[in-house]
């Protein structure tokens, strides 16, 4: 029952649906701040074209069409790649100011290396095993590990971030409301992404063979078909 359930073309479009819509909101959340606030706009505009990218991808990946799917792949693994590298140039500064007497210290570093240890294990997810010499067994067993373990990692930084958010007041960007749903859509985005990964093929639907079909005299279970 679950994994027809999983395999329903519907269902599998509304959840590549949900994601594209994050990632849409969230860039567009980006582009406000970066009109609105003048303080590391340079930054912003990357992260917004980084942000562009991933968006088009998941927009893609709407479209049942080899060419749009090997698109949708090489599109995410590019801007998976370049976030991880935008985000990694971040490491230094944070860990130099990193105190571990104050907790939204070590909070925001905890944030910022599982959310780049989240976007790696998602870009190896379609960056190898889609091409890895496994059996199918195999690499179903993969693929449940490293999604699951991505799901996990954007979660856990979900659940902190709401922590340094509600409990001390920090990375509030103009208002705290906004600031949460662009948490939430952020998230969403990029678990839904890892879950859609592990979607399998949608089920074939079985069309009606032209024609009228009538019993035979002969045997009531034997079916004839008359064009």
């Amino acid at each position: 029952m679950q994994g027809s359930f999983l395999q329903n073309k519907g269902f599998q479009i509304a959840v590549r649906l949900i994601v594209a819509l994050s990632f849409g909101l969230f860039t567009a959340y980006q582009v406000r701040l970066a009109i609105s606030i003048e303080e590391s706009r340079i930054g912003r505009l990357i992260g917004i074209g980084v942000f562009v990218l991933i968006t088009v991808a998941s927009i893609l990946a709407l479209f049942d069409n080899p060419k749009c799917r090997k698109a949708h792949a090489r599109l995410l693994i590019i801007g998976l790649m370049l976030l991880f590298v935008v985000k990694l140039i971040n490491l230094p500064s944070m860990f130099s100011n990193l105190d571990f007497k104050k907790i939204p210290s070590v909070l925001n570093c905890a944030v910022l290396v599982g959310s780049e240890l989240g976007t790696l294990a998602l870009a190896v997810g379609y960056l190898v095993l889609l091409r890895a010499d496994l059996t199918e067994r195999e690499l179903r067993r993969w693929e449940t590990a490293l999604m699951s373990v991505v799901i996990v990692l954007f979660a856990a930084c979900f659940v902190t971030e709401c922590v340094l958010l509600l409990k001390y007041h920090t990375n509030i960007d103009q208002s705290l409301n906004l600031t949460i749903c662009s948490r939430v859509v952020y998230f969403v985005g990029f678990a839904g992404t890892a879950f859609s990964f592990l979607l399998p093929e949608p089920q074939k639907e079985h069309k009606a063979r032209p024609g009228n079909y009538i019993y035979s005299d002969d045997d009531e279970d034997e079916i004839d078909l008359v064009i």
